[in-house]
């Protein structure tokens, strides 16, 4: 398995392993050979031969095109953070932000402490279930999904790709202390299906 490495500013590397799957493999040549740019149209588009707009272009590619895995903490016996890269500016829930050319790095922790509830509402079996999600209800749950923010930026800062870092749209590079992150939980956080369960 491909193994890329971020430095951050003391020199110390996270690395992220890249799944083998050819789609997910694309990971390691976006960052070599700068092979997605979407910022420019025409070299988006060269990048994406199938499509030439980016609506047809966004129809017609799968909605993540790379991704990897990674500790957000180096003493864990395994990986805690799954990383999925797509075209297209999107919100947490996978909507998108707005139409131009962008893409999103979407930090998605694997092994949350959080844990919800489903219980009978009344003795009627026809009724609904009470269904207490109780997402991000343990704070070490937030702590690891901002470690993976912070592990996004530091891929967005090295290699070929920073070269095409315009702006960082969400949550804003100007947000960099727990306390701003912590204002804008509910505007970074979003609930995938695959990573864990059933």
């Amino acid at each position: 398995i491909p193994v890329l490495g971020f430095p951050d500013a003391s020199g110390a590397v996270t690395e992220v392993m890249v799944d083998s799957t050819p789609q997910i493999a694309r990971l390691e040549s976006m960052f070599s050979e700068r092979s997605l740019v979407p910022t420019d149209p025409a070299i988006a588009d060269a990048a994406f031969p199938t499509a030439s707009r980016v609506a047809t272009t966004l129809a017609r590619i799968s909605s993540i095109e790379g991704g990897g895995f990674t500790k957000t903490d180096p003493r864990l016996d395994r990986t805690d953070m799954q990383f999925g890269f797509m075209p297209g500016l999107r919100k947490p829930d996978g909507s998108f932000i707005n139409a131009g050319y962008g893409y999103t790095l979407a930090a998605m922790m694997l092994r949350p402490k959080s844990r919800g509830s489903v219980s009978l509402r009344d003795s009627d079996f026809r009724s609904a279930p009470r269904i207490h999600l109780n997402l991000l209800g343990d704070e070490r749950d937030w702590d690891v999904l901002k470690k993976g923010l912070a592990i996004s930026r530091r891929i967005f800062a090295h290699g070929p790709i920073a070269d095409y870092v315009i702006e960082e749209t969400l949550p804003g590079a100007h947000i960099t202390s727990d306390e701003a992150l912590d204002a804008m939980k509910a505007q970074l956080s979003g609930v995938v299906h695959h990573p864990v369960g059933t």
